[in-house]
Protein backbone atom coordinates (compact mmCIF):
# COMPACT_ATOMS: atom_id res chain seq x y z
CA UNK A 1 0.00 0.00 0.00
CA UNK A 2 3.02 2.53 0.84
CA UNK A 3 4.57 1.90 -2.23
CA UNK A 4 1.18 2.67 -4.59
CA UNK A 5 0.50 5.37 -2.43
CA UNK A 6 4.13 6.75 -3.11
CA UNK A 7 3.51 6.21 -6.40
CA UNK A 8 -0.18 8.06 -7.54
CA UNK A 9 1.25 11.07 -5.05
CA UNK A 10 4.16 11.42 -7.74
CA UNK A 11 1.67 10.87 -10.41
CA UNK A 12 -0.97 12.98 -9.03
CA UNK A 13 1.89 16.29 -8.47
CA UNK A 14 3.17 15.93 -12.00
CA UNK A 15 0.07 15.33 -13.37
CA UNK A 16 -0.78 19.09 -12.06
CA UNK A 17 2.54 20.41 -13.56
CA UNK A 18 1.47 18.54 -16.96
CA UNK A 19 -1.78 20.31 -16.95
CA UNK A 20 -0.45 23.87 -16.26
CA UNK A 21 2.09 22.97 -19.75
CA UNK A 22 -0.68 22.15 -21.72
CA UNK A 23 -2.86 24.94 -20.58
CA UNK A 24 -0.45 27.29 -21.26
CA UNK A 25 0.54 26.07 -24.75
CA UNK A 26 -3.05 26.16 -25.60
CA UNK A 27 -3.08 29.76 -24.76
CA UNK A 28 0.13 30.06 -26.59
CA UNK A 29 -0.89 29.07 -29.52
CA UNK A 30 -4.75 29.59 -29.40
CA UNK A 31 -6.16 29.66 -33.13
CA UNK A 32 -3.07 27.68 -34.60
CA UNK A 33 -4.50 24.66 -33.00
CA UNK A 34 -7.70 23.46 -33.82
CA UNK A 35 -10.30 21.95 -31.78
CA UNK A 36 -9.20 18.26 -32.25
CA UNK A 37 -5.34 18.99 -31.54
CA UNK A 38 -6.06 20.74 -28.60
CA UNK A 39 -8.11 17.90 -27.20
CA UNK A 40 -5.33 15.46 -27.69
CA UNK A 41 -3.06 17.34 -25.51
CA UNK A 42 -4.89 15.95 -22.52
CA UNK A 43 -3.75 12.64 -23.65
CA UNK A 44 -0.85 13.17 -22.08
CA UNK A 45 -2.44 13.81 -18.93
CA UNK A 46 -4.44 10.73 -19.11
CA UNK A 47 -1.04 8.58 -19.96
CA UNK A 48 0.52 10.09 -17.11
CA UNK A 49 -1.74 9.12 -14.89
CA UNK A 50 -1.87 5.66 -15.96
CA UNK A 51 2.22 4.92 -16.92
CA UNK A 52 3.31 2.38 -13.42
CA UNK A 53 6.65 3.76 -14.43
CA UNK A 54 8.04 6.45 -16.47
CA UNK A 55 11.23 6.44 -18.34
CA UNK A 56 14.00 8.13 -17.02
CA UNK A 57 15.54 10.87 -19.49
CA UNK A 58 17.85 13.94 -18.93
CA UNK A 59 15.22 16.44 -21.59
CA UNK A 60 12.64 15.46 -18.40
CA UNK A 61 11.14 18.48 -17.75
CA UNK A 62 11.11 17.26 -13.60
CA UNK A 63 14.88 17.35 -14.10
CA UNK A 64 14.93 21.20 -13.14
CA UNK A 65 16.03 21.84 -9.86
CA UNK A 66 12.60 23.43 -8.73
CA UNK A 67 11.13 19.34 -9.18
CA UNK A 68 14.35 17.63 -7.35
CA UNK A 69 12.73 17.04 -4.08
CA UNK A 70 16.25 14.62 -3.00
CA UNK A 71 19.15 15.08 -4.82
CA UNK A 72 19.95 18.96 -3.65
CA UNK A 73 19.07 18.35 0.31
CA UNK A 74 20.82 14.97 0.04
CA UNK A 75 24.03 16.87 -1.29
CA UNK A 76 24.09 19.57 1.30
CA UNK A 77 23.63 17.04 4.07
CA UNK A 78 26.46 14.87 3.34
CA UNK A 79 29.12 17.78 2.06
CA UNK A 80 28.49 20.47 5.13
CA UNK A 81 31.54 21.35 6.91
CA UNK A 82 32.58 19.17 9.74
CA UNK A 83 35.54 18.78 12.41
CA UNK A 84 38.20 16.45 11.98
CA UNK A 85 39.72 14.26 13.97
CA UNK A 86 43.91 15.20 14.91
CA UNK A 87 46.20 13.68 17.24
CA UNK A 88 45.52 15.96 20.16
CA UNK A 89 40.91 15.49 20.07
CA UNK A 90 41.59 11.88 18.50
CA UNK A 91 40.30 10.59 22.48
CA UNK A 92 37.68 12.84 22.76
CA UNK A 93 35.85 13.69 19.66
CA UNK A 94 33.30 16.63 20.83
CA UNK A 95 29.18 15.51 19.60
CA UNK A 96 27.78 17.93 17.05
CA UNK A 97 26.09 21.22 18.01
CA UNK A 98 22.14 20.25 17.53
CA UNK A 99 20.58 23.67 16.52
CA UNK A 100 17.10 22.92 17.42
CA UNK A 101 14.36 19.81 17.14
CA UNK A 102 13.03 21.09 13.25
CA UNK A 103 16.93 20.52 11.92
CA UNK A 104 15.78 16.28 13.01
CA UNK A 105 12.30 17.10 11.36
CA UNK A 106 13.91 18.19 8.45
CA UNK A 107 16.07 15.15 8.00
CA UNK A 108 13.62 12.83 8.19
CA UNK A 109 11.94 14.31 5.46
CA UNK A 110 14.89 14.37 3.53
CA UNK A 111 15.06 10.48 3.44
CA UNK A 112 11.72 9.61 3.92
CA UNK A 113 12.13 8.00 7.39
CA UNK A 114 8.70 6.96 9.28
CA UNK A 115 10.47 5.83 12.58
CA UNK A 116 12.50 7.82 15.10
CA UNK A 117 14.00 6.54 18.46
CA UNK A 118 12.00 6.94 21.78
CA UNK A 119 15.65 7.64 23.32
CA UNK A 120 15.04 8.90 27.23
CA UNK A 121 14.45 12.54 27.99
CA UNK A 122 18.03 13.78 28.10
CA UNK A 123 19.72 17.48 27.86
CA UNK A 124 23.24 17.61 26.87
CA UNK A 125 25.35 19.94 28.16
CA UNK A 126 28.48 21.17 25.91
CA UNK A 127 30.98 22.84 27.55
CA UNK A 128 33.45 24.65 25.69
CA UNK A 129 36.53 26.54 26.60
CA UNK A 130 35.01 29.36 27.65
CA UNK A 131 32.42 28.27 30.57
CA UNK A 132 30.60 31.76 29.75
CA UNK A 133 29.12 29.94 26.43
CA UNK A 134 28.27 26.78 27.70
CA UNK A 135 24.76 25.67 25.45
CA UNK A 136 22.23 23.81 26.71
CA UNK A 137 20.69 21.25 23.86
CA UNK A 138 17.43 19.55 24.19
CA UNK A 139 18.22 16.02 23.18
CA UNK A 140 15.97 13.82 20.86
CA UNK A 141 13.46 12.52 22.90
CA UNK A 142 12.12 15.23 24.72
CA UNK A 143 8.15 14.95 25.64
CA UNK A 144 8.01 18.60 24.32
CA UNK A 145 7.57 17.54 20.84
CA UNK A 146 7.11 13.25 21.15
CA UNK A 147 3.31 14.14 19.83
CA UNK A 148 4.69 15.66 16.78
CA UNK A 149 7.19 12.92 16.11
CA UNK A 150 4.64 10.16 16.63
CA UNK A 151 2.05 12.01 14.21
CA UNK A 152 4.67 12.80 11.43
CA UNK A 153 5.75 8.83 12.04
CA UNK A 154 2.19 7.91 11.00
CA UNK A 155 2.12 10.64 8.57
CA UNK A 156 1.73 8.09 5.75
CA UNK A 157 -0.36 5.24 7.09
CA UNK A 158 -3.04 8.36 7.91
CA UNK A 159 -2.60 9.89 4.24
CA UNK A 160 -3.53 6.46 3.00
CA UNK A 161 -6.10 6.18 5.38
CA UNK A 162 -7.93 9.11 4.29
CA UNK A 163 -6.99 8.68 0.61
CA UNK A 164 -8.72 4.86 1.05
CA UNK A 165 -11.97 6.79 2.70
CA UNK A 166 -12.38 9.23 0.09
CA UNK A 167 -11.95 6.65 -3.15
CA UNK A 168 -14.57 4.08 -1.41
CA UNK A 169 -17.17 7.54 -0.88
CA UNK A 170 -16.92 8.59 -4.33
CA UNK A 171 -16.82 5.18 -5.76
CA UNK A 172 -20.03 4.61 -4.04
CA UNK A 173 -21.75 8.06 -4.75
CA UNK A 174 -20.61 7.17 -8.45
CA UNK A 175 -22.46 3.62 -8.48
CA UNK A 176 -25.49 4.81 -6.51
CA UNK A 177 -26.07 7.58 -8.94
CA UNK A 178 -25.81 5.62 -11.97
CA UNK A 179 -27.66 2.42 -10.42
CA UNK A 180 -30.23 5.03 -9.61
CA UNK A 181 -30.11 6.53 -13.14
CA UNK A 182 -30.66 2.89 -15.02
CA UNK A 183 -33.94 2.29 -13.38
CA UNK A 184 -35.26 5.24 -13.72
CA UNK A 185 -33.85 4.83 -17.36
CA UNK A 186 -36.41 1.69 -17.88
CA UNK A 187 -39.15 4.03 -18.14
CA UNK A 188 -37.56 6.09 -21.51
CA UNK A 189 -39.62 4.99 -25.04
CA UNK A 190 -37.72 4.15 -28.18
CA UNK A 191 -38.30 7.48 -30.58
CA UNK A 192 -40.18 5.74 -33.72
CA UNK A 193 -41.05 7.99 -35.64
CA UNK A 194 -40.16 7.43 -38.96
CA UNK A 195 -39.00 11.12 -40.01
CA UNK A 196 -36.72 11.41 -37.12
CA UNK A 197 -35.62 7.84 -37.59
CA UNK A 198 -34.25 8.58 -40.87
CA UNK A 199 -32.28 11.64 -40.03
CA UNK A 200 -30.71 9.37 -37.41
CA UNK A 201 -29.85 6.60 -39.43
CA UNK A 202 -28.39 9.27 -41.98
CA UNK A 203 -26.15 10.86 -39.65
CA UNK A 204 -25.08 7.66 -38.69
CA UNK A 205 -24.42 6.54 -41.95
CA UNK A 206 -22.27 9.87 -42.79
CA UNK A 207 -20.05 9.42 -39.90
CA UNK A 208 -19.74 5.54 -40.96
CA UNK A 209 -20.97 4.19 -37.75
CA UNK A 210 -21.97 -0.04 -38.43
CA UNK A 211 -23.00 -0.69 -34.73
CA UNK A 212 -26.78 -0.39 -33.31
CA UNK A 213 -27.34 3.70 -31.04
CA UNK A 214 -30.40 3.37 -29.68
CA UNK A 215 -32.70 6.91 -29.89
CA UNK A 216 -35.10 7.16 -26.58
CA UNK A 217 -36.69 9.97 -25.09
CA UNK A 218 -36.47 10.46 -21.55
CA UNK A 219 -37.49 12.60 -18.30
CA UNK A 220 -34.24 11.74 -16.61
CA UNK A 221 -31.97 14.08 -18.71
CA UNK A 222 -31.93 17.81 -19.34
CA UNK A 223 -30.27 18.23 -22.61
CA UNK A 224 -29.17 15.43 -25.60
CA UNK A 225 -26.40 13.03 -23.88
CA UNK A 226 -24.89 9.86 -24.45
CA UNK A 227 -25.32 6.73 -22.01
CA UNK A 228 -23.48 3.34 -22.27
CA UNK A 229 -20.06 2.30 -24.25
CA UNK A 230 -20.70 -1.14 -24.99
CA UNK A 231 -24.47 -0.24 -25.87
CA UNK A 232 -24.48 3.18 -27.04
CA UNK A 233 -27.59 5.17 -26.22
CA UNK A 234 -28.81 8.48 -27.57
CA UNK A 235 -30.98 10.27 -24.66
CA UNK A 236 -33.43 13.20 -25.31
CA UNK A 237 -35.14 15.43 -23.28
CA UNK A 238 -38.80 14.80 -23.48
CA UNK A 239 -40.40 17.51 -26.10
CA UNK A 240 -36.86 18.31 -27.77
CA UNK A 241 -38.09 16.54 -30.86
CA UNK A 242 -41.15 18.60 -31.17
CA UNK A 243 -39.07 21.87 -30.55
CA UNK A 244 -36.96 21.44 -33.13
CA UNK A 245 -37.03 20.80 -36.66
CA UNK A 246 -35.67 17.81 -38.58
CA UNK A 247 -32.47 20.17 -39.86
CA UNK A 248 -31.57 21.46 -36.17
CA UNK A 249 -32.07 17.91 -35.02
CA UNK A 250 -29.32 16.73 -37.23
CA UNK A 251 -27.11 19.01 -36.29
CA UNK A 252 -27.71 17.23 -32.93
CA UNK A 253 -27.38 13.97 -34.00
CA UNK A 254 -24.14 14.64 -35.74
CA UNK A 255 -22.49 16.25 -32.71
CA UNK A 256 -23.61 13.46 -30.28
CA UNK A 257 -22.78 10.85 -32.82
CA UNK A 258 -19.45 12.61 -33.25
CA UNK A 259 -19.03 11.53 -29.17
CA UNK A 260 -19.79 7.42 -30.49
CA UNK A 261 -17.29 7.51 -33.50
CA UNK A 262 -14.08 9.21 -31.70
CA UNK A 263 -15.46 6.87 -28.40
CA UNK A 264 -15.45 9.32 -26.37
CA UNK A 265 -17.73 7.20 -23.57
CA UNK A 266 -14.69 4.98 -22.52
CA UNK A 267 -12.32 8.05 -22.24
CA UNK A 268 -15.29 10.13 -20.42
CA UNK A 269 -15.37 6.32 -17.70
CA UNK A 270 -11.29 6.56 -17.57
CA UNK A 271 -11.62 10.28 -16.66
CA UNK A 272 -14.07 9.04 -14.10
CA UNK A 273 -11.87 7.38 -12.49
CA UNK A 274 -9.13 8.83 -12.26
CA UNK A 275 -11.08 11.65 -10.80
CA UNK A 276 -11.86 9.24 -7.77
CA UNK A 277 -8.12 8.22 -7.60
CA UNK A 278 -6.55 11.92 -7.49
CA UNK A 279 -9.47 13.61 -5.35
CA UNK A 280 -7.67 15.02 -3.73
CA UNK A 281 -5.93 17.07 -6.38
CA UNK A 282 -8.21 20.48 -7.36
CA UNK A 283 -5.93 20.54 -10.56
CA UNK A 284 -6.37 17.11 -12.11
CA UNK A 285 -10.41 18.54 -11.55
CA UNK A 286 -9.99 21.39 -13.07
CA UNK A 287 -8.14 19.60 -15.92
CA UNK A 288 -10.48 16.89 -16.63
CA UNK A 289 -13.44 19.96 -16.19
CA UNK A 290 -11.27 22.02 -19.28
CA UNK A 291 -10.87 18.72 -21.32
CA UNK A 292 -14.75 18.02 -21.10
CA UNK A 293 -15.17 21.27 -22.89
CA UNK A 294 -12.43 20.36 -25.30
CA UNK A 295 -14.31 17.39 -26.30
CA UNK A 296 -17.39 19.16 -27.39
CA UNK A 297 -15.18 21.61 -29.42
CA UNK A 298 -13.68 18.56 -31.02
CA UNK A 299 -17.13 16.79 -31.91
CA UNK A 300 -18.29 20.47 -33.08
CA UNK A 301 -15.45 20.42 -35.32
CA UNK A 302 -16.29 16.67 -36.82
CA UNK A 303 -19.41 17.88 -37.22
CA UNK A 304 -19.21 20.86 -39.22
CA UNK A 305 -16.81 19.07 -41.02
CA UNK A 306 -19.64 16.85 -42.02
CA UNK A 307 -22.20 19.79 -43.04
CA UNK A 308 -19.51 22.31 -44.26
CA UNK A 309 -18.48 25.56 -43.94
CA UNK A 310 -21.71 26.97 -45.28
CA UNK A 311 -23.91 25.59 -42.72
CA UNK A 312 -21.45 27.07 -40.34
CA UNK A 313 -24.13 29.50 -38.99
CA UNK A 314 -26.90 27.31 -38.88
CA UNK A 315 -25.35 25.20 -37.31
CA UNK A 316 -24.02 27.38 -34.69
CA UNK A 317 -27.56 28.58 -34.02
CA UNK A 318 -29.10 24.96 -33.38
CA UNK A 319 -26.41 24.98 -30.42
CA UNK A 320 -27.27 28.01 -28.71
CA UNK A 321 -30.98 26.79 -29.03
CA UNK A 322 -29.49 23.55 -27.25
CA UNK A 323 -28.03 25.91 -25.06
CA UNK A 324 -30.55 28.17 -24.31
CA UNK A 325 -33.54 25.09 -23.75
CA UNK A 326 -31.09 23.11 -22.05
CA UNK A 327 -29.66 23.29 -18.34
CA UNK A 328 -26.65 21.45 -16.98
CA UNK A 329 -27.17 18.17 -16.80
CA UNK A 330 -24.22 16.97 -15.12
CA UNK A 331 -26.33 14.92 -12.48
CA UNK A 332 -24.51 11.49 -13.66
CA UNK A 333 -21.05 10.63 -13.69
CA UNK A 334 -20.84 8.51 -16.48
CA UNK A 335 -23.60 10.02 -18.92
CA UNK A 336 -22.19 12.63 -21.35
CA UNK A 337 -24.31 15.75 -21.81
CA UNK A 338 -24.00 19.94 -21.47
CA UNK A 339 -21.39 20.92 -18.84
CA UNK A 340 -20.51 24.20 -20.07
CA UNK A 341 -20.91 27.22 -18.18
CA UNK A 342 -21.46 30.68 -19.55
CA UNK A 343 -17.78 31.36 -20.39
CA UNK A 344 -17.56 28.19 -22.20
CA UNK A 345 -20.43 28.93 -23.74
CA UNK A 346 -19.21 31.85 -25.60
CA UNK A 347 -15.93 29.88 -26.74
CA UNK A 348 -17.93 27.20 -27.74
CA UNK A 349 -19.65 29.60 -30.01
CA UNK A 350 -16.98 31.52 -30.90
CA UNK A 351 -14.95 27.92 -31.89
CA UNK A 352 -18.09 27.22 -34.10
CA UNK A 353 -18.42 30.28 -36.00
CA UNK A 354 -14.51 30.66 -37.01
CA UNK A 355 -14.41 27.22 -37.84
CA UNK A 356 -12.52 26.63 -40.83
CA UNK A 357 -11.76 23.16 -42.99
CA UNK A 358 -8.63 21.50 -42.65
CA UNK A 359 -8.10 18.50 -44.73
CA UNK A 360 -4.79 17.63 -43.35
CA UNK A 361 -3.11 16.79 -40.07
CA UNK A 362 -1.51 20.01 -38.10
CA UNK A 363 2.53 19.39 -38.14
CA UNK A 364 2.75 22.04 -35.56
CA UNK A 365 -0.09 19.98 -33.69
CA UNK A 366 2.13 16.87 -34.52
CA UNK A 367 5.41 18.58 -33.11
CA UNK A 368 3.58 19.82 -30.26
CA UNK A 369 2.34 16.16 -28.95
CA UNK A 370 5.90 14.91 -29.76
CA UNK A 371 7.39 17.55 -27.56
CA UNK A 372 5.55 17.74 -24.92
CA UNK A 373 5.47 13.69 -24.50
CA UNK A 374 9.28 13.63 -24.44
CA UNK A 375 9.08 16.16 -21.65
CA UNK A 376 6.32 14.78 -19.39
CA UNK A 377 6.14 11.97 -20.10
CA UNK A 378 9.14 11.04 -18.67
CA UNK A 379 10.82 10.64 -15.33
CA UNK A 380 13.80 12.69 -13.83
CA UNK A 381 17.39 11.25 -14.54
CA UNK A 382 19.38 10.76 -11.46
CA UNK A 383 22.76 12.46 -11.20
CA UNK A 384 24.76 9.72 -10.93
CA UNK A 385 23.10 7.29 -13.32
CA UNK A 386 25.49 8.34 -15.84
CA UNK A 387 28.79 7.17 -14.13
CA UNK A 388 27.59 3.93 -12.30
CA UNK A 389 31.35 2.71 -12.28
CA UNK A 390 32.04 5.83 -9.75
CA UNK A 391 29.91 4.20 -7.54
CA UNK A 392 31.60 2.41 -4.74
CA UNK A 393 30.38 -1.25 -4.09
CA UNK A 394 27.67 -1.57 -0.65
CA UNK A 395 29.68 -2.12 2.42
CA UNK A 396 29.87 -5.81 3.44
CA UNK A 397 28.51 -5.71 6.94
CA UNK A 398 28.81 -8.67 9.26
CA UNK A 399 26.59 -9.56 12.29
CA UNK A 400 28.34 -8.11 15.45
CA UNK A 401 29.95 -10.05 18.30
CA UNK A 402 33.01 -9.62 20.51
CA UNK A 403 34.04 -13.07 19.23
CA UNK A 404 33.97 -11.71 15.83
CA UNK A 405 35.67 -8.24 16.40
CA UNK A 406 38.56 -9.66 18.60
CA UNK A 407 39.58 -12.07 15.77
CA UNK A 408 39.39 -9.51 13.13
CA UNK A 409 41.89 -7.02 15.25
CA UNK A 410 43.76 -10.49 15.64
CA UNK A 411 44.53 -10.80 12.29
CA UNK A 412 45.77 -7.30 12.30
CA UNK A 413 42.60 -5.24 10.57
CA UNK A 414 41.21 -1.92 11.44
CA UNK A 415 37.23 -2.59 12.40
CA UNK A 416 33.92 -0.33 12.88
CA UNK A 417 31.10 -1.25 14.69
CA UNK A 418 27.70 0.51 14.20
CA UNK A 419 25.20 -0.10 17.11
CA UNK A 420 22.08 0.95 15.20
CA UNK A 421 18.10 -0.32 15.57
CA UNK A 422 15.72 0.16 12.98
CA UNK A 423 13.04 2.34 15.53
CA UNK A 424 16.40 4.63 15.85
CA UNK A 425 16.01 7.82 13.56
CA UNK A 426 19.46 8.93 14.39
CA UNK A 427 20.99 5.61 13.28
CA UNK A 428 19.05 5.64 10.08
CA UNK A 429 20.22 9.57 9.64
CA UNK A 430 23.82 8.78 10.57
CA UNK A 431 23.90 5.62 8.02
CA UNK A 432 22.66 7.56 4.72
CA UNK A 433 24.55 10.87 5.86
CA UNK A 434 28.10 9.62 7.30
CA UNK A 435 28.22 5.51 6.69
CA UNK A 436 26.50 4.39 3.32
CA UNK A 437 28.34 7.67 1.16
CA UNK A 438 30.87 6.10 -1.44
CA UNK A 439 33.51 8.14 -0.20
CA UNK A 440 33.41 5.96 3.03
CA UNK A 441 32.63 2.66 1.32
CA UNK A 442 35.79 3.71 -0.42
CA UNK A 443 37.64 4.19 2.47
CA UNK A 444 36.59 0.98 3.92
CA UNK A 445 37.97 -0.97 1.39
CA UNK A 446 41.44 1.13 0.69
CA UNK A 447 42.07 -0.13 4.50
CA UNK A 448 41.10 -3.61 4.35
CA UNK A 449 38.68 -2.73 7.55
CA UNK A 450 35.76 -5.39 8.23
CA UNK A 451 32.49 -3.54 9.06
CA UNK A 452 30.01 -5.41 11.96
CA UNK A 453 26.42 -3.79 12.64
CA UNK A 454 24.84 -4.61 15.75
CA UNK A 455 21.26 -4.68 15.79
CA UNK A 456 19.40 -3.17 18.75
CA UNK A 457 15.77 -3.02 17.50
CA UNK A 458 15.13 -5.83 20.25
CA UNK A 459 16.91 -5.65 23.11
CA UNK A 460 20.49 -8.12 23.30
CA UNK A 461 22.34 -8.41 26.58
CA UNK A 462 25.81 -8.27 25.04
CA UNK A 463 25.02 -4.93 23.10
CA UNK A 464 23.26 -3.45 26.25
CA UNK A 465 26.67 -4.19 28.31
CA UNK A 466 28.59 -2.74 25.19
CA UNK A 467 26.66 0.08 25.11
CA UNK A 468 27.01 0.82 29.18
CA UNK A 469 30.77 0.18 28.74
CA UNK A 470 30.67 3.04 26.80
CA UNK A 471 28.55 5.09 28.66
CA UNK A 472 25.57 5.44 26.03
CA UNK A 473 22.05 5.03 27.61
CA UNK A 474 21.20 3.72 23.68
CA UNK A 475 22.12 3.54 20.46
CA UNK A 476 23.54 5.18 18.41
CA UNK A 477 27.03 4.40 19.10
CA UNK A 478 29.78 3.66 16.48
CA UNK A 479 33.39 2.27 17.29
CA UNK A 480 36.14 2.14 15.05
CA UNK A 481 38.94 0.02 16.20
CA UNK A 482 42.66 0.38 15.03
CA UNK A 483 44.47 -1.96 13.09
CA UNK A 484 46.67 -2.11 16.32
CA UNK A 485 45.01 -5.10 18.84
CA UNK A 486 46.66 -3.16 21.76
CA UNK A 487 44.52 0.25 20.73
CA UNK A 488 41.45 1.19 22.34
CA UNK A 489 38.68 1.62 20.30
CA UNK A 490 37.78 5.43 18.62
CA UNK A 491 34.53 6.65 19.96
CA UNK A 492 32.52 8.67 17.45
CA UNK A 493 29.56 10.93 18.66
CA UNK A 494 26.09 10.27 18.34
CA UNK A 495 25.26 12.46 15.48
CA UNK A 496 28.09 12.03 12.69
CA UNK A 497 29.63 13.63 9.65
CA UNK A 498 31.15 11.79 7.26
CA UNK A 499 34.87 13.87 7.82
CA UNK A 500 34.69 12.64 11.42
CA UNK A 501 33.91 8.94 9.77
CA UNK A 502 36.91 9.14 7.25
CA UNK A 503 39.60 10.81 9.78
CA UNK A 504 38.49 8.23 12.48
CA UNK A 505 39.05 5.18 9.68
CA UNK A 506 42.70 6.78 8.17
CA UNK A 507 44.11 6.89 11.91
CA UNK A 508 42.67 3.51 12.41
CA UNK A 509 44.52 2.23 9.64
CA UNK A 510 48.13 3.26 10.93
CA UNK A 511 50.24 1.07 12.64
CA UNK A 512 50.78 1.70 16.58
CA UNK A 513 48.13 3.83 17.28
CA UNK A 514 47.83 4.04 21.00
CA UNK A 515 44.62 5.73 22.53
CA UNK A 516 45.92 7.75 25.07
CA UNK A 517 43.90 10.32 26.99
CA UNK A 518 44.85 14.22 26.25
CA UNK A 519 44.88 16.09 29.27
CA UNK A 520 45.40 19.25 27.83
CA UNK A 521 42.35 18.98 25.89
CA UNK A 522 39.15 20.23 28.28
CA UNK A 523 36.50 19.82 25.92
CA UNK A 524 33.83 17.47 27.54
CA UNK A 525 30.04 16.55 27.24
CA UNK A 526 28.01 16.09 30.65
CA UNK A 527 24.75 14.51 31.24
CA UNK A 528 22.17 15.43 33.62
CA UNK A 529 21.92 11.58 33.93
CA UNK A 530 25.12 11.79 35.45
CA UNK A 531 26.67 14.45 36.75
CA UNK A 532 30.38 13.21 36.29
CA UNK A 533 32.32 14.39 33.26
CA UNK A 534 33.58 12.07 30.70
CA UNK A 535 35.41 11.07 28.28
CA UNK A 536 33.04 9.80 25.10
CA UNK A 537 36.73 7.71 23.26
CA UNK A 538 37.47 6.30 26.42
CA UNK A 539 35.12 3.27 27.94
CA UNK A 540 33.63 4.13 31.44
CA UNK A 541 35.23 0.45 32.79
CA UNK A 542 38.91 2.13 32.32
CA UNK A 543 38.53 5.38 34.27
Amino acid sequence: MGTFFAWLIRASWQAGVLAAVVYFVQWLFQERLNARWRYALWSLLLLKLLLPISPQSSLSLFNLRVFDRSGTKTETATTRASPTITASTVQEVPFETVRDESHFDAIQETFGITERSPLPARTLVFTPKTPAETIKIPAIGTPKTAGIRVLRAHLPKLGSLIWALGVAVLAWRVIRQNLTFLHRLRAATTITDPQITAVFQKCKSVLGIQFSVELLETAQVKSPALHGFFKPRLLLPQKLIEEFNQEELRYIFLHELSHVKRRDMAVHWLATVLRILHWFNPVLWLSFRRMAADRELACDEMALSQVGEKETKQYGQAIIRVLERCAQTAGFPLVMGILENRDQMTRRIATILNFRQRSQPSALALILLSVLGLFTLTDAKPQNAAEPALKAAEINWQKWSPAAVAKARANGKPVIVDFTASWCLTCQVNNKTSLEIDSVRAKIKEIGAVAFVADYTKEVPEITRELTRYKRAAVPLVLIYPADAQAEAIVLPSILKPNLVLDALTRAAKPGIANVPNANNKTKVESTDDSRPYSPSVPASNK
